[in-house]
């Protein structure tokens, strides 16, 4: 192998093997106007799985193979509270052939002026820390600085002070490493702008266990949903393994392979983030009202399952109310069994909703059911969907990848709720359980953004009910768990598991000392 020098900065590196050039980069990041160097600049070229992070000193080595990056290619250099560096492959050769040095020039940063309007405040806690031992996030080898593991964090209260975050580390087997806390706007489905006004850094030493880290100092008030992500900056020692847990369903989370790389969404997996939030305590809570739609889809589930609802009055009476509310609107009627059977427009106005519910009165019930040949870039075409539907799919599931409310209604008893839970929660909607919810509560479900506390299960209509109990330290022994109105209780296990007679529509009543009581309603059937 032989090489050659351009300049002292900027080598190059011919590999005769597969006739290609691998390209060293070693230079300084520092700060245009105090010349000092700027630790953990984000460097890499944009969206291509080539990048790094400066380190204490201002300094990187980024090396790739020439045909990997084209001459238009941008390599990008960006860092909180700065102006981002882009410079163009073919430029790369002029930037540095006089020196190692580049700069990055300040910008003002404005910050958020938000009033309190109590002082009293309550305390929240958010996102989760329950395992699940399939799920996990992970950094190995020695390519990932820049990479980032984030997932969505529920905001359910205006005017939410971050406390802290909480992290469950299954493993760390480096000396230690430092991440950088971010927390993005979550907008459109994905991670957008980066709220944070200030850098905020962490090392981690455990090797097992719950990681706290302090926000309080930062004063983060949001008021919606964010993206919270750890970001691997550096690493002590000669060895990287670094793994976190997670659990299947309320997601979604992201991860970026490596600095500057592009975002990767992961639909049903939540990483184990847990924050402790404080929020102005209010006499009376007030939700936030949904946007009115304007362009609405309607998917109407007719396969034989969907024959005899259990309460299909219910639907039509919710849907008429519903179109009340929305007044007009120009709405997609689509009904579906394994096949799409009808397709239809309607024009909604004034509310007037007599036409469409004759209409789906009038519609015939057969066959399995698939969600396949649904429409799936809803985005651009519609403001929200409805989908009525028990959720048992005989062939395929949706997979729905949407930043538009759906909501789930279904008012048969034997239904998946887990599943119309979910797919409503991952889009913002709500999943109304009209078999055992009123009209009046579904509508406001659905017109105002209310947090869905209900708890399902994949229980049968009678037998027994198996659970495990956790709180945000993991699981919790000898809790007890009561059928509410009953003197049949039971106590959970070491492993937070408890098995207990109960039938559908139950109530589970689970206390322990020094700990606060919760309720669940027994809502789901399993077939």
């Amino acid at each position: 192998m032989k090489s050659f020098i351009t300049t002292l900065f900027f080598i190059i590196t011919l590999l005769p093997v597969h006739a290609q050039y691998e390209i060293t980069i070693e230079a300084y990041v520092l700060d245009e106007t105090t010349k000092v160097p700027i630790p953990y600049v984000n460097v890499g070229f944009l969206g291509k799985g080539i990048g790094t992070v400066t380190n204490e000193k201002g300094f990187f080595t980024l090396k790739y193979d020439e045909d990997k990056v084209w001459e238009g290619e941008i390599l990008q250099f960006s860092h909180l509270g700065y102006e981002s560096l882009k410079i163009k492959a073919k430029d790369l050769f002029r930037a540095l052939d006089t020196t190692n040095k580049l700069y990055l020039s300040s910008k003002e940063i404005e910050l958020n002026e938000v009033s309190l309007t109590s002082s009293v405040t309550k305390d929240k806690n958010v996102g989760s820390l329950v395992p699940d031992p399939k799920t996990i996030g992970y950094w190995k080898g020695d390519m990932a600085l820049g990479g980032e593991i984030a997932s969505r964090i529920k905001i359910y209260e205006k005017n939410s002070k971050l406390k802290d975050l909480r992290i469950r580390i299954l493993e760390n087997v480096s000396d230690s490493i430092k991440l950088r806390i971010n927390l993005y706007e979550f907008n459109k489905g994905y991670p957008r702008k980066n709220i944070l006004n200030s850098e905020i850094y962490h090392t981690v030493s455990i090797k097992e266990g719950i990681e706290k880290i302090d926000l309080w100092p930062y004063n983060i008030i949001v008021n919606d949903d964010i993206i919270v992500s750890i970001e691997l900056v550096e690493v002590y020692g000669d060895t990287l393994g670094f793994v976190i847990g997670g659990n299947s369903g309320k997601g979604p989370t992201f991860t970026k392979y490596i600095s500057q790389d592009k975002w990767v969404k992961i639909p049903n997996v939540f990483m184990n983030f847990s924050m402790l939030t404080s929020y102005p305590d209010k006499k009376q809570k007030k939700f936030v009202k949904r946007d009115t739609p304007s362009r609405l889809l309607l998917l109407w589930d007719t396969s034989l399952s969907m024959s005899s609802k259990d309460n299909k009055e219910r639907e039509f009476e919710l849907l008429e109310e519903y179109f009340k509310w929305v007044n007009n609107a120009d709405i997609d009627v689509i009904a579906f069994n394994s096949i799409i059977t009808n397709h239809k427009s309607f024009t909604l106005n004034r509310g007037k909703s007599s036409t469409i519910v004759s209409y789906l009165r009038s519609l015939k019930y057969d066959g399995a059911t698939s969600y396949s040949l649904l429409p799936k870039d809803l985005d651009s075409k519609y403001d929200a969907a409805l989908l009525f539907s028990d959720g048992y799919a005989t062939l395929s599931h949706p997979e729905l990848d949407t930043s538009i409310p759906i909501f789930c209604i279904n008012s048969n008893l034997d239904s998946d709720s887990v599943f119309l839970q979910e797919l409503a929660f991952l889009s913002e909607g709500y999943f109304v359980n009209l078999s055992n919810t009123p009209v009046k509560a579904g509508l406001n479900f659905m017109t105002q953004n209310i947090e869905d506390t209900q708890v399902y299960n994949s229980s049968s209509t009678s037998g027994n009910i198996y659970g495990k109990v956790y709180d945000f330290n993991g699981p919790v022994y000898n809790a007890s768990i009561r059928i509410k109105n009953t003197f049949v209780e039971v106590l959970s296990k070491e492993d937070g598991s408890y098995s207990i007679p109960a039938k559908y529509n139950d109530t589970l009543q689970v206390t322990r000392l020094g700990m606060k009581s919760k309720e669940m309603l027994v809502a789901a059937k399993k077939t």
